[in-house]
Parts: structure tokens; C-alpha cells; sequence
């Protein structure tokens, strides 16, 4: 079967984009882009000074919570018995640390207080990571970046030089929390681009 021939008779618009600027030239060669990727990682993407991971542990970051998290309903959460100083080190739903380890008994106790239930904005009150982030499925960022909604930037600390520390968005980085302030934020580009880097 002549595939390019097939293709210039089914699909006229592709053969007539072919070769112009920022179309593919037409042919079906699935190794070319190693002839336009890089040979190491560029300067700007790898770890921060001081930092001991490895080319290969970037690549392969480990697929687990952190020591200071704990899996609940799929999703990785700060360990309530962090959050709560020891005093509730059960985990019982996003916004709930409870004094016992059953969730009837937490429920139906008629002790004050042998609950803690913080309703709030995801990534606030108990419904955040281990590292004050919104929950994320088990897998983690690597050293020099952190998570927001699932997935991995590079830490606003190092982009902003410690001046816009805490990520509140793809591309947005906040002075302090809570973030809701226009004038404690700044933001820069737009989808991978500025801020929005991994």
C-alpha cells in the first residue's frame, strides 16, 4: 500500500499544508525529532544548587505519597497527625482528622472534640498536601518543583528568588497566603511559558 499516495487523495488539505512553516513536511518518520532534541538537560530546567538529584532520578520520580503524606480516596494529603500536633492522627475524609481510627466511632463519639472537621478551598485548612499544596494522586514533583492541581512546576521560591514564594497557579505566584490579594501576586506567560515551567 502507497500511504502517501492514499493520503494526497483522502486528505488534499495535509498535502497542500505540507512543508509550509510550522506544518510537518508530510512524510511519516517517527525518529526525526531526535535529530531537534537536546542532548542534555538546558541549564534553566535542571535541579537548584545544592540539590543531589540525579538526570535519572528527574526522569523517574517515584509513584507514592511523600513521609509526610497519607493516601486517602486516591489522593495524597498532609498526615492529619502533623496538621493536628498528634491530637487527631486519624485521616477520615478531605477536611477531617478524627482521635480514633474508626469512622463510625468518630461520627457517632459523643466526646467534644474527638473530631476536627476545617471546611475549606482545596489546597487550605486539612485539605492540602504535605507541602501546604492541593492534594495530588500519588506520584510526586521532583526536588525543585512543586504541585497545583495535579501537576508539576518548578518552585516559585526559585523563579522569584524567594520574593513570590507560593504557587497559586499555572503561571501565578503568590507573596503570602492567603492569595486572594491581586497586589501579593504575579504572574508571567501563559501555558509553559513564564511561570508555567516544570
Amino acid at each position: 500500500i502507497d500511504v502517501r499516495a492514499l493520503v494526497s487523495e483522502l486528505d488534499t488539505l495535509a498535502t497542500a499544508a505540507a512543508g509550509h512553516p510550522g506544518m510537518p513536511s508530510g512524510e511519516d518518520n517517527t525518529d526525526s525529532y531526535l535529530d531537534y532534541a537536546p542532548t542534555a538537560i538546558p541549564p534553566q530546567f535542571q535541579s537548584s544548587p545544592g540539590s543531589s538529584a540525579s538526570a535519572q532520578e528527574m526522569a523517574l520520580a517515584p509513584k507514592s505519597c511523600a513521609e509526610n503524606e497519607e493516601l486517602v480516596g486516591g489522593l495524597c494529603y498532609g498526615k492529619c497527625s502533623t496538621l493536628s500536633n498528634g491530637t487527631h492522627p486519624y485521616r477520615m475524609s478531605a477536611y477531617q482528622c478524627c482521635e480514633q481510627s474508626s469512622f463510625l466511632g468518630c461520627l457517632l463519639s459523643s466526646k467534644k472534640g474527638s473530631s476536627i472537621i476545617n471546611f475549606a478551598f482545596p489546597g487550605s485548612g486539612y485539605d492540602i498536601d504535605g507541602s501546604g499544596n492541593t492534594p495530588h494522586p500519588p506520584g510526586s514533583c521532583l526536588e525543585n518543583e512543586e504541585n497545583i492541581l495535579n501537576q508539576c512546576y518548578q518552585k516559585c521560591a526559585i523563579l522569584t528568588k524567594d520574593e513570590y514564594p507560593i504557587r497559586s497557579g499555572s503561571n501565578t505566584c503568590c507573596k503570602k497566603k492567603p492569595c486572594l490579594n491581586p497586589f501579593n501576586l504575579q504572574s508571567s506567560g501563559v501555558g509553559c511559558d513564564g511561570y508555567g515551567i516544570g
